[in-house]
């Protein structure tokens, strides 16, 4: 799931985040992993540093902030373990904690951005207006806080009362390059804010109609729009502008909380035009977009502090969570997205996303009741169970994939090339469970929306092959699905096969050695292997293989197979001398 919310131009989100990570907040080594902080010797300074270093490079973030944190109490003075502990308890939401520890930094290094944004956005979320703007008259801006701080500035301006000073923070011509719809919504929700829902009005307008049409425009607009429209009462044009969006975008997903709440389903309209919400979504916007240029630890620390002023907003959360399961945090993960309303825009991408999570962690059974229950909130959408069948069929469990599967054709009024992938997984369901005249019928109608799509290409071929039919046919299809993943063992092995299944074993022996190189753990395809240099009189090499395919835990039925040949050979065949 990526997130894309009107992102910044990368210009300006490569000038701006050059500046921050020039001022010794340096980004994080990322090493998959999780560590084991206990195994870690923490004798002394030295030792707490190098545990906390080590639990920062497998991205163990709570296990840094415990080891850097000793580290720091036994040596006060060392900045580079001050300013690693100041962004890991940020990064990880502890902002009590980092509190404290921003004007220790500031102290040492007076220009850095991150602490000083953490103190301006503490006394913003606390209401004290005027002190946030008596700190920002008084502070430089640096990094990028050059570009986020007139927003907080302008939101606090209106927030004590000083409309015209707001919005000239936020007039058309102040905006930098590349944050010109940024400043838009802003001044719309600003005038929503202070009361002037018709000035909104026209200044959502006006950005929708410069943006080019919606498909070209930030979802921020849209939203702020329809939503005014829902609070007016004006439901119908908010519907319309909705569809227009999604009709754009080719793509329901961002408006079906929307659509269901406009249905009645009592979710009351959401108010993004409010301090707290609109800097919290700014902050989730350049979070998005550090995400997008790859910046891994800062998008977590932004989407965090997203987060820190809008504990609801399902956006950031839900980038958040996207954050934490890059990290291999899956339980983190998990949980963030549970946090995610469905009444939120990302509600229901979000709710696929933990259900992922789950799986991925061997859940099943809860990713199953996680997505049973998103299926019956959404009655006409057929993702959630079109998931739950690939995750049963992941499981080997294929009637019950095949039921899910079906359940999810249902939702489906006109089969559309957007539904290849589902009728190629019903396909192998049915296939599995023996009804291969419907699943032939799956696969081709798969194959007549995408007729190059080498998963269905090979699936249909090989199963052609194991059936002694259409063989000539069966070559062509895998012989293309092979141009389009040539480093695909398991197609390899298919092209192989076939070879050898047309009495071809000398054309066979290297595609399938190529395919042992590329899958070298998979039993069927060392037994393929096998059987090709048998009939082409290696049999030493064949026994070999056959012995290969032993240790790699072949089913009961492949390992009877094996025995026989281990024993007496390949039955009488033509030979190549």
């Amino acid at each position: 799931m990526i997130l894309r919310y009107g992102p910044l131009r990368r210009l300006v989100m490569h000038t701006a985040l050059a500046a921050l990570l020039g001022t010794g907040l340096t980004a994080l080594p990322t090493v998959s992993g999780t560590a084991e902080a206990a195994a870690v010797p923490t004798h002394g300074v030295w030792g707490s540093y190098l545990a906390g270093r080590h639990a920062q490079r497998v991205r163990d973030y709570p296990a840094a902030i415990e080891f850097l944190g000793r580290s720091l109490r036994d040596d006060p003075g060392n900045l580079d373990v001050l300013r690693q502990l100041f962004l890991l308890t940020v990064a990880e939401g502890q902002i009590d904690y980092a509190l404290t520890l921003a004007p220790q930094v500031l102290e040492a290094a007076q220009t850095e951005p991150l602490p000083a944004m953490v103190l301006l956005l503490d006394r913003f979320h606390a209401g004290a207006y005027q002190e946030t703007l008596d700190r920002l008259a008084a502070e430089e801006a640096y990094g990028l806080n050059q570009i986020v701080m007139p927003f907080v500035q302008a939101w606090a301006q209106a927030a004590v009362g000083r409309r015209e000073e707001a919005l000239a923070l936020m007039a058309a011509d102040a905006a930098p390059e590349g944050l010109g719809s940024l400043y838009a919504v802003n001044r719309g929700l600003l005038l929503e804010y202070l009361g002037d829902a018709a000035a909104a009005e026209a200044e959502y307008k006006a950005t929708l109609a410069s943006a080019g049409g919606s498909d070209q425009q930030p979802f921020a607009v849209t939203d702020a729009l329809a939503a005014l429209y829902e609070r007016q009462g004006r439901a119908d044009e908010a519907r319309a502008l909705y569809e227009a969006y999604a009709e754009a975008t080719e793509s329901r997903r961002m408006i079906e909380a929307a659509v269901a709440r406009l249905d009645g389903d009592g979710t009351p309209t959401p108010n993004r035009a409010t301090p707290d919400a609109a800097i919290s979504d700014l902050f989730f916007s350049v979070a998005s977009s550090l995400s997008q240029e790859g910046n891994e630890i800062f998008s977590y620390v932004f989407s965090r502090l997203a987060v820190f002023l809008d504990p609801g907003n399902g956006l950031a959360l839900a980038l958040l969570a996207q954050n934490l399961a890059a990290q291999e945090r899956e339980e983190d993960a998990i949980a963030v997205y549970a946090q995610v309303p469905l009444s939120s825009p990302m509600g229901f991408s979000a709710r696929l996303s933990m259900a992922d999570a789950m799986n991925g962690l061997d859940q099943v059974d809860e990713a199953i009741a996680a997505l049973e229950e998103l299926a019956a909130t959404y009655p006409d959408d057929y993702v959630p169970l079109a998931s739950v069948g690939d995750y049963l069929r992941g499981q080997e469990r294929y009637e019950e994939a095949l039921d899910a599967y079906e359940r999810a054709f249902a939702r489906v009024p006109e089969i559309k090339h957007e539904h290849w992938s589902l009728l190629y997984y019903r396909g192998i369901a049915l296939e599995r469970t023996g009804n291969w005249e419907r699943a032939e019928k799956d696969f081709l109608a798969a194959l007549d929306f995408e007729p190059n799509q080498p998963f269905v290409l090979n699936y249909l071929g090989y199963s052609w092959v194991e059936q002694g039919i259409h063989l000539e046919e069966a070559k062509q299809m895998i012989e293309t699905a092979v141009e389009e993943r040539p480093r695909d063992g398991f197609i390899v092995d298919s092209l192989g096969w076939v070879l050898y299944k047309l009495g071809d074993y000398e054309g066979a022996v290297p595609h399938l050695e190529r395919a042992v190189e590329l899958e070298p753990g998979d039993a069927v395809i060392n037994d393929h292997l096998g059987d090709a240099f048998w009939r082409v009189g290696r049999r030493t090499e064949a026994r070999y293989q056959w012995n290969r395919a032993m240790e790699l835990d072949p089913d009961e039925e492949l390992a009877a197979t094996l025995e026989a040949k281990l024993t007496d050979g390949l039955p009488d065949g033509p030979t190549v001398d």
